[in-house]
C-alpha cells in the first residue's frame, strides 16, 4: 500500500484577549523531523482559522516552491556554470561580463532595493527591481540594445530557476526593456564591391577580402580556415572549424556550432588565384619566422591556417576588424563592417537569381528566414525597375483587342428602354407593377430580357413606365 502523502496542517490556540496562536506542522526534512512555524493573529477565532486554512492550501499546492536561501549572485554563478555545458566559452564570458558590470553590483537611485542587487535573496526580487534596473542603465547612457541583452540574460537565468523549482515565478516576465529598432547590415552594389576590391589591392588582408566577397564567410570561419580545407583541383573550400575567443586563452580553434554551418563551397577562378597568392605569402612568412613559427592545435593536431597571425597562430578578430575599418574609410565606405561583406554576398546571390534554398546552404544558415529577412537587402533601383515592369505589362494589356460585344435581342433592347424610362421617372419595379397590375418580378424580368409577358401586360408596363403607345390597366390608354 503506497505511503500517504504528507501535508501541512495547523492548530489554533488562545494567546491572550483577542489573540490566537497558529501553529503550522510542516513537512519533515532531513534537517528537522518535526518542523514547525507559529504566528499570532489578532481578531476573531474564525479569522485566525481562515488565515491558517489559506496558508495551508498555499503550502500544499502542487506548484508551491519553498523559499530559497540563495542570493541572486549565488544563483547567477550556478546558472553560468550550467550554461558553460551548453554554450561556447566566448558566449559564457560575454554573459558573465555583462552581469558583473550591470547587474551584480547595481544599486537603486530611487531606493527600490537596499544595497546591491546581487546580494538580495531570490525570493525578495520584485518586477519593480528589474524595471528600475533597466531605467537606471538607460539613464547611464547604455544603448537600448545592451539593456535588452541584459534583460534577456536575467530573464533566462530566472527562468532556469523556475524550471529547477528554485523560484516560484520569474519576476522578469513583468518587466519591459526599452524598445530597440532592428539594425540591419549594409549591402554593397556590384559597382561598390568592385571599388572595394580595387582599393584593397596590396593591403595586408586583400586576399581575405577577395575570398569573403565571393563566399560570404563569417570572420571566425575565415580565420579558422586551414590549407587542408582548400582543394585547388576542385576549386572548393571545406568549412569545419572557426576561430573563437576563449577566455583566458585568447583566440583558439573550435568546431562550427551547427551542421548547417559545416559545409563545402565552390569558388571562382579569381578566388583560387587569391588563395595561390596567399599560399606564397604564408610560406614566405614561415621561412622568415623560422623555428618561432607555431601552428595552432585543433583536436590535438597542429593545423596550418590560410590567414595566420605573423607567428603562425590565430589572428585576433578585433585586429582584423580594426584594419578593415581603416581601409574602407580611406576607400570611401566609412562605417562599413566586415560582417557587411556577408550581407553583400547574400544580397548579390538574390540579385543574380540564386534559389533561396541554395543561398541558405551557401550562407550556412539553419533557417531560411535568416537568409531572407536579415541578410538579403533590397537592391538599388529595384523599386524603379518594378514600376517600369508594371507599366510595360499594362501597356501590352491595353494593346490587346477587346472582344466584340454580344448582339442584344429585341427583347433585351425593349427591357433596357423600360428600365431607362422607369428610372427617369424615379419609380421602382414595384411601383410600375402596381400601376400596370402585375408583380414586381414580372417587371424586373422584362427589363432584363428574360421573359416576354402577354401583350396586354406588356402594354400596361410600357404605359406605367411612361413610354408612348402603352396602355394602362385593363387596356385603357393612360392620359
Amino acid at each position: 500500500m503506497p505511503a500517504r502523502k504528507r501535508r501541512v496542517t495547523f492548530s489554533v490556540a488562545p494567546a491572550g484577549p483577542g489573540r490566537w496562536k497558529l501553529t503550522y506542522n510542516l513537512i519533515p526534512t532531513p534537517e528537522s523531523w518535526r518542523p514547525r512555524e507559529t504566528e499570532v493573529i489578532r481578531g476573531l477565532k474564525a479569522d485566525a482559522v481562515a488565515i491558517g486554512e489559506a496558508r495551508c492550501d498555499m503550502l500544499n499546492a502542487p506548484a508551491y516552491v519553498a523559499p530559497s536561501n540563495l542570493t541572486l549572485n549565488q544563483w547567477l554563478d550556478r546558472y553560468l556554470d550550467d550554461l558553460a555545458m551548453r554554450r561556447a566559452p566566448q558566449t559564457v564570458d560575454n554573459y558573465s561580463g555583462l552581469l558583473r558590470r550591470h547587474v551584480r553590483s547595481a544599486t537603486s537611485d530611487t531606493g527600490a532595493w537596499p544595497g546591491k542587487l546581487g546580494d538580495l535573496l531570490l525570493d525578495d526580487l520584485k518586477p519593480l527591481y528589474c524595471q528600475d534596473l533597466y531605467a537606471a542603465l538607460t539613464a547611464q547612457g547604455l544603448s537600448g540594445r545592451t539593456v535588452v541583452l541584459v534583460h534577456t540574460i536575467v530573464h533566462a537565468a530566472l527562468d532556469r530557476a523556475v524550471e529547477l523549482e528554485v523560484l516560484g515565478r520569474n519576476v522578469a516576465d513583468a518587466a519591459k526593456p526599452p524598445r530597440v529598432d532592428s539594425r540591419k547590415g549594409r549591402a554593397l552594389t556590384f559597382q561598390e564591391s568592385a571599388t572595394l576590391l580595387r582599393g584593397s589591392r596590396g593591403h595586408q588582408d586583400d586576399n581575405m577580402i577577395i575570398l569573403d566577397s565571393g563566399t560570404g564567410l563569417r570572420l571566425g570561419e575565415l580565420l579558422g580556415l586551414a590549407w587542408p580545407d582548400v582543394s585547388f583541383p576542385e576549386a572548393s573550400i571545406r568549412l569545419d572549424r572557426a576561430a573563437v575567443r576563449t577566455p583566458p586563452y585568447g583566440m583558439t580553434l573550435d568546431k562550427l556550432k551547427t551542421p548547417a554551418a559545416r559545409r563545402t563551397l565552390n569558388v571562382g577562378p579569381e578566388i583560387m588565384d587569391a588563395l595561390r597568392d596567399q599560399w606564397a605569402r604564408v610560406q614566405a612568412g614561415r621561412q622568415a619566422a623560422g623555428p618561432a613559427w607555431r601552428s595552432p592545435p585543433y583536436n590535438g593536431v597542429e593545423v596550418d591556417l590560410v590567414f595566420p597571425a605573423p607567428g603562425g597562430g590565430v589572428q585576433t578578430d578585433s585586429n582584423v576588424e580594426r584594419r578593415f575599418r581603416r581601409l574602407v574609410r580611406d576607400i570611401g565606405f566609412p562605417g562599413l563592417r566586415y560582417r557587411d561583406l556577408r550581407h553583400t554576398h547574400c544580397t548579390q546571390l538574390d540579385q543574380t537569381g540564386t534559389r533561396l534554398k541554395d543561398a541558405q546552404a551557401r550562407m550556412g544558415h539553419k533557417d531560411e528566414r535568416t537568409t531572407l529577412g536579415v541578410y538579403t537587402h533590397k537592391s538599388v533601383g529595384g523599386d524603379r525597375a518594378a514600376a517600369a515592369s508594371l507599366s510595360t505589362a499594362m501597356a501590352e494589356a491595353r494593346q490587346v483587342a477587346l472582344p466584340a460585344p454580344v448582339a442584344r435581342t429585341e427583347l433585351e433592347i425593349l427591357g433596357a428602354r423600360i428600365r431607362e424610362a422607369r428610372e427617369g421617372r424615379g419609380l421602382s419595379c414595384a411601383d410600375v407593377g402596381a400601376i400596370a397590375g402585375c408583380s414586381r418580378s414580372t417587371v424586373s424580368m422584362t427589363e432584363r430580357g428574360l421573359t416576354e409577358p402577354r401583350r396586354r401586360t406588356l402594354e400596361a408596363i410600357l404605359a406605367a413606365a411612361g413610354l408612348a403607345g402603352g396602355k394602362g390597366k385593363k387596356g385603357r390608354r393612360r392620359e
